[in-house]
């Protein structure tokens, strides 16, 4: 605590620049009443919600959003994620200068910055529902990495028992987050930095024990609470395995698309600090002087973001990968000082990642906005009344009727983003209108089934594209 209030006392700038950029990159959000898929779940039925969380392991995630009661305060919810990431930033600051000679406001600042505007945490926290609890976990996770360091250069055993309460808990937010201690780790062990081949055998093993008591714990904690509140497995993370559920070729082809589409930038994810950290750290490791020892942690920190990945066969979730942007942070403070050119590649990353994440903002918004038109008008035109019946069929994609410009989420509308990829999920479309003051009732299966029947004249918003039947509205979305 004394060295981490020490280094705090020499680094006011980069603390302070940090804050304003915080806030003025989420100021946005902030201010701007929004939500996107799933928020819904936890603003009408929250109990649904964490009973699946808890199905899913995720019990710390329900533990904090229990004892903080972030429920439907989204004005609030949104502010205090910023705050955490303010903090969680701040605190990987500290950790890589931990044991750095070599010091500079502007190094701080850019690979700060660089995690702070990061399109992964910018799509996961677009799912209000969880974004303070995920970002309140990662101030959790960069002090395990703290305290790891400190564990393995200090060796003192109160240290190697508070991280492994902090995996207990850090685990059960969010299953990404075992991912993101591995890096950690790696960071750690790279830092030491001992030239001894007993040493770091010592120090491998002791974090291999950190890490395995954590999942032990995680296991044994996620189990004791669902047998004790009779909570049935989730089947949505094995579902996530894919190398039994279709050929090898098949599996490795889609993973390795997704990770050539991460390393150009393109795709969903603006993202040009993944190939410009990677290359300038291979470079650095080739030409560079840094240990054998060193060279292998690099290698591995390199295929770490994807150790999941690999052990399950998964595509990449881009809002998932967490890990990633804590790499290529790090990826950019080590190579800052080899070259002076150096820090503008970080700021061409870093200017891309904000324009692209205001982009996303700014247009998910308007995606919001948009949502909000169609379910008043459908309101609206069939009976403005809470009597009616609204029996949907077909999609309504965002850019029939406004620009888009979209992430893996943001700019998705709730009129279009289905789990089965041919009809809007009708429990969604009558959750959002609910929320906004349009409480139609759920459509019966008998009535769906009179859908293939109805002959509809368009579809949505012209003349046309709904038949009112006896209280019951069909709508016709499109194709």
């Amino acid at each position: 605590m004394r060295a981490f209030l020490d280094w705090l006392s020499h680094s006011k700038k980069q603390v302070l620049i940090l804050l304003v950029v915080t806030f003025a990159y989420g100021l946005f959000k902030i201010v701007n009443y929004s939500f996107s898929y799933d928020t819904d779940l936890i603003l009408l039925d929250p109990k649904n919600i964490m009973d699946s969380w808890l199905g899913l392991g995720r019990y710390f995630l329900v533990f904090l959003k229990w004892i903080f009661s972030t429920y439907d305060h989204l004005y609030l919810i949104n502010f205090l994620t910023y705050v955490n990431i303010f903090i969680y930033s701040i605190l990987f600051i500290y950790f890589l200068n931990i044991n750095v000679k070599k010091t500079s406001v502007l190094r701080d600042v850019l690979c700060g910055a660089l995690l702070i505007t990061s399109p992964f945490f910018l799509e996961q926290y677009n799912f209000t529902l969880q974004s303070f609890e995920v970002s309140f976990s990662m101030i959790l996770m960069m002090l395990s990495y703290i305290f790891t360091y400190y564990y393995l250069s200090k060796k003192k055993k109160i240290f190697a028992f508070i991280t492994i309460i902090l995996l207990i808990s850090t685990f059960g937010v969010y299953q990404s987050f075992i991912n993101l201690y591995v890096v950690g780790v790696l960071i750690c062990l790279y830092k030491i930095n001992d030239l001894s081949f007993k040493e770091n055998l010592q120090n491998i093993f002791k974090t291999v024990f950190l890490f395995l008591m954590g999942m032990l714990g995680y296991f044994v904690v996620s189990n004791v609470v669902q047998d004790v509140l009779n909570i049935p497995t989730n089947p949505y993370l094995n579902n996530m395995i894919m190398w039994n559920r279709q050929s090898i070729l098949t599996t490795l082809f889609g993973f390795l698309k997704d990770i050539v589409k991460l390393g150009l930038g393109i795709g969903e994810i603006f993202n040009l600090s993944f190939i410009f950290s990677y290359f300038l750290i291979f470079w650095l490791v080739v030409k560079g002087k840094r240990s054998r020892t060193q060279k292998v942690y690099i290698f591995f920190l390199m295929l770490a973001p994807f150790l999941l990945n690999f052990l399950t066969g998964s595509r990449v979730i881009f809002r998932s990968f967490l890990s990633l942007p804590i790499v290529c942070s790090f990826f950019f403070f080590e190579t800052y000082h080899w070259f002076d050119w150096i820090k503008f590649i970080l700021i061409l990353c870093l200017v891309g990642q904000i324009v692209n994440g205001i982009l996303l903002l700014v247009y998910d918004y308007k995606r919001y906005l948009n949502d909000v038109d169609i379910a008043s008008k459908i309101y609206r035109d069939c009976g403005n009344s809470d009597d009616v019946e609204i029996v949907i069929k077909g999609l309504e994609y965002t850019e029939e009727n406004i620009p888009v410009y979209r992430g893996e989420v943001m700019g998705s509308s709730y009129f279009e983003w289905t789990i089965d990829g041919e009809n809007a999920d009708r429990h969604r479309i009558n959750n959002f209108m609910k929320i906004h003051g349009f409480n139609v009732k759920l459509p019966t299966d008998s009535h769906i089934d009179q859908l293939m029947y109805m002959n509809f004249e368009k579809e949505y918003p012209n003349p046309g594209y709904y038949v009112v039947d006896h209280e019951v509205c069909y709508v016709n979305l499109g194709d």
